[in-house]
């Protein structure tokens, strides 16, 4: 009733776009959120809300089978270009890129390059605060890991608070670039608790 009655706003457009998403109506609220993008093409939250939901197949199932992912990548890239600061658009479009045409996450045919790129990026503009609460904190690790750029992941997490999971990361590099028992030493030396030892261990394992 709202789009009908305010025609000329994506606003409303896009609302609708959402909830018909989260009611599984995937081509429905493409529908919509494209003729929010035409309404405003210069609106960042348009074209974010696009790739949105161009990442969910026609049922809303997130990169569900037919998902458009070119179609995705572009809307998330002008999104981006209209908003350069918006470290959402950023998060969306790392973990986008980080997913093949399949929707297999980490793959060969994913651009795990250009997705770590994304959070090397997205790190530089949240405070301290954000950053110690970031949901998207681990990801970049895992991008790295997937990518085989162990050096880069080692030299990273040694910068971090040393929780078990970024442990478990560390193990998994040394491992990948030097044998399992160099992980293993590593862990002795490094993890003075037996239980957390065994939980890191079987983690990177």
């Amino acid at each position: 009733a709202l789009a009908k009655a305010h025609p000329r706003k994506s606003v409303h457009r896009l609302r609708s776009a959402s909830a018909l998403l989260d009611a599984g109506l995937g081509a429905r609220a493409q529908r919509e959120a494209s003729i929010a993008t035409k309404l405003e093409p210069k609106s960042a939250l348009a074209w974010k809300t696009y790739g949105w939901t161009l990442q969910h197949d026609a049922v809303g199932r997130r990169f569900g089978e037919g998902f458009d992912r070119a179609g995705a990548l572009d809307a998330y890239r002008r999104a981006r270009q209209l908003d350069p600061l918006n470290t959402d658009i950023m998060a969306d479009l790392a973990v986008l890129l980080e997913h093949d045409a399949s929707g297999v996450r980490y793959s060969g045919k994913a651009n795990l390059g250009e997705a770590i790129a994304e959070y090397q990026a997205r790190r530089k503009f949240l405070n301290e605060d954000d950053a110690r609460s970031d949901d998207y904190a681990n990801n970049l690790y895992y991008a790295l890991l997937y990518a085989h750029r162990y050096a880069e992941l080692r030299e990273m997490l040694r910068k971090q608070p040393a929780s078990v999971a970024q442990r478990a990361l560390l193990m998994t590099a040394i491992g990948a670039e030097s044998g399992g028992p160099a992980a293993i030493e590593f862990a002795r030396a490094a993890v003075s608790s037996e239980a957390d030892r065994r939980t890191a261990l079987a983690s990177a394992g």
